[in-house]
């Protein structure tokens, strides 16, 4: 019976050893998301710089402006409808979060559920979290960021774009 408790204690060490290196694995994966999206920041930081920098040339028109584009004519290609009476200087500065699920909505182009949209800004799909997302969504619909196409489908407001720089989205 001795080598049973010995076989035990073997298969906890080894157990112990893999949880180890599963949490520094975490541990790293986490700190490279966090690069990423830091990165992902800077990146759209530069896109503006360098908008802002180009010089006015009307035969070059930006994605924004293009004909079939999402963001031409004040609706999006989904038939989603902006805000009422929400102006570029009437809605309110972002950042953190809620600037991310406005980049990610504008870059997507599509609907998504609060679910989803937690899940994607890294979030978990804890009831208690979703729901916070929720919340988080009908804020930003409430301030013109966004709209709720059908009930519970999120998407992009009319004339915002993914070019989130320092708490304000351009439109």
């Amino acid at each position: 019976m001795e080598w049973l408790f010995e076989r035990l204690e073997q298969e906890e060490a080894a157990e112990q050893g893999r949880l180890e290196s599963l949490k520094a694995q975490v541990e790293s994966l986490q700190s490279q998301v966090k690069e990423a999206e830091d990165r992902l920041a800077r990146l759209a930081i530069t896109r503006h710089t360098a908008l802002a920098l180009r010089p006015e040339d009307p035969a070059r028109q930006s994605r924004d402006e293009r004909p079939g584009s999402i963001w031409t004519s004040g609706t999006l290609g989904n038939g989603g409808e902006s805000a009422p009476n929400t102006k570029r200087e009437d809605r309110r500065p972002l950042s953190g979060t809620n600037q991310r699920v406005v980049v990610l909505l504008a870059e997507v182009g599509r609907p998504m559920r609060a679910k989803e949209i937690a899940l994607a800004v890294g979030d978990s799909d804890e009831h208690k979290r979703v729901e916070g997302m929720r919340t988080r969504l009908k804020r930003l619909v409430a301030n013109g960021w966004l709209n709720e196409q059908n009930p519970g489908q999120f998407s992009i407001a009319a004339g915002v774009n993914s070019h989130v720089v320092g708490g304000v989205a351009e439109i």
